[in-house]
């Protein structure tokens, strides 16, 4: 009787969900265990499990790699790739910019110009590119008019007219306008639109649904024929990009604060925490009731973000992965107002579009060999150099652990937040000398929550250190626009406040510290 193989060599599928299995009855059973040891002494459970998590977590990911080996899994990729389904992608994500330019334009022209009109000294620390604002004009008619190139770009790019250059120029422009907010308080995440747009630059995205395909048949000059690999390399690339973005926030998690961070109470308050952020903002389902449900959601989270990467080549688990990726995202969307909606809109990219609506071909596409990536890198030097520094660079940040544009590790909220928290606090004065508790929703709708709290974190941060001067011109320059909205004031006072992120508490005030008081005459 042949001997049975084992279970790593069965296929991918299998051994890698019953590897999945196996760690997660492991992370439950070890985590209790120690909770147990060591139930009177916090610090001592604490270290323990971290260690446990972090080791673990060096395991899982090496045993993956080696069931990936041991399982040839770049020979089970066969990604449907050809000249149909790189167009129509093209189309859909230059179409969404472009249909959606009337209500997305006018607020990044707003925000821009904004940021724009802070003082050098609003300005944050950025790894690698703090020379960016000093040799970067930023005049409002300057960002005037890299918003109406902005729009020709995405236009053209989407019907495919100079399709390389339109892409080229409208990568320059979300660079400009997506980076220069970067630099005042908080980096935004939007790397991925510049990335994924460079590596559709250096692909024939242009051969079918475009302007440039129509011209080019009708001057009788001939399609140039490519292996299947030349459609393949852009969606392996921008998989592997996305593969990035997820990781390491994932890895950065389990590493700091192990499995406390899924398994404890730290998500129900970095959601309240979330809320706080946009102004008392709740969700229809007040998921942070249920302790059960965020802690399962919490494990769910650093599953799906370590493994997403693994799980993504093969045809059976990519769908557990588009599905996972999904969830995720609208789940943050609905409970925590965060939505990455260019990224979600790529997951279009795993879609077989010529069997969905043309017809379904019954060849399979060919496995990926040595021979056919030599063939490929001669063929497509540019388009490899390009995904080679994208994926290198981002690799690098990730795990330098470095937040930066336009390289960078992708947002992390890798500690574990507090019950309470410290914000700015305003309340202005009136002729007759009352004081009236202001709304911060003028400035929220000015420069966004996630940087208005950033903005704040750095003042309370330097507050009592040799940077007076700091504080007082954010702060006037912050009053002056919460002036606009109480015309009848005569001065604004803040003050720092320590209070619960939880909204049933939120009134609750642990302790207030004076900080100025600033006349708006």
């Amino acid at each position: 009787m042949p001997h049975s193989p084992p279970f790593y060599k069965k296929s991918f599928p299998k051994a890698i969900g019953l590897s999945l299995a196996i760690l997660i009855a492991l992370w439950l059973l070890g985590y209790q265990g120690i909770a147990y040891v060591f139930q009177d002494n916090e610090i001592s459970r604490s270290w323990w499990q971290l260690l446990f998590s972090r080791t673990t977590l060096l395991l899982a990911l090496g045993f993956g790699v080696f069931v990936a080996i041991k399982n040839k899994v770049w020979r089970q990729i066969r990604l449907k790739a050809n000249a149909f389904n790189l167009s129509i992608f093209r189309v859909i994500y230059f179409g969404f910019f472009s249909l959606g330019a009337l209500f997305f334009l006018p607020r990044l022209w707003q925000q821009t110009t904004a940021f724009a009109a802070l003082p050098p000294s609003a300005r944050s620390e950025v790894a690698f590119a703090n020379f960016l604002p000093s040799i970067l004009p930023h005049s409002s008619l300057l960002i005037t008019l890299c918003v109406v190139l902005f729009f020709v770009a995405m236009v053209a790019a989407c019907i495919g007219y100079k399709t390389k250059w339109a892409i080229l120029l409208f990568s320059f422009c979300a660079f400009y306008l997506l980076g220069l907010p970067n630099f005042y308080g908080k980096i935004n995440h939007n790397h991925h639109i510049i990335w994924f747009a460079l590596v559709l630059a250096f692909s024939p995205c242009h051969e079918m649904w475009s302007v440039d395909a129509w011209l080019q048949k009708r001057k009788g000059i001939p399609i140039t024929s490519r292996n299947a690999l030349e459609y393949q390399l852009p969606f392996i690339i921008l998989w592997s990009l996305m593969g990035l973005i997820y990781f390491f926030p994932g890895f950065w998690k389990l590493w700091t604060s192990g499995l406390d961070w899924a398994l404890s109470s730290n998500l129900k308050f970095q959601m309240q925490y979330k809320w706080l952020q946009l102004d008392q903002w709740t969700p229809f389902f007040r998921i942070d009731q249920y302790p059960l449900l965020y802690r399962s959601a919490g494990l769910f989270v650093l599953l799906f973000e370590i493994f997403f990467c693994l799980f993504i080549w093969h045809p059976k688990t990519r769908i557990i992965a588009i599905c996972s990726g999904l969830i995720f995202h609208f789940s943050s969307w609905l409970f925590m107002d965060i939505f990455f909606v260019v990224l979600v809109l790529s997951y279009s990219s795993f879609i077989d579009w010529e069997s969905l609506l043309v017809k379904k071909s019954s060849t399979q596409p060919p496995a990926l060999s040595l021979s056919g990536l030599k063939t490929s890198f001669k063929a497509q030097k540019i388009t490899w150099l390009v995904g080679i520094l994208l994926l290198g660079c981002n690799t690098v940040f990730g795990l330098a652990h470095v937040h930066s544009w336009p390289f960078t590790m992708y947002p992390t909220f890798e500690n574990i937040q507090t019950a309470a928290t410290k914000t700015l606090v305003y309340r202005g004065r009136k002729e007759n000398g009352e004081y009236l508790d202001l709304s911060k929703r003028v400035l929220i709708q000015h420069y966004s929550s996630a940087r208005l709290w950033a903005l704040e974190e750095d003042i309370i941060a330097s507050i009592g250190e040799s940077e007076g001067a700091y504080n007082k011109e954010i702060l006037a320059h912050l009053m002056t626009l919460l002036s606009q909205e109480y015309p009848s004031l005569e001065t604004i006072r803040i003050s720092i406040s320590i209070t619960s992120i939880d909204q049933t508490s939120l009134k609750e005030i642990h302790e207030s510290l004076f900080v100025d008081e600033i006349s708006v005459d």
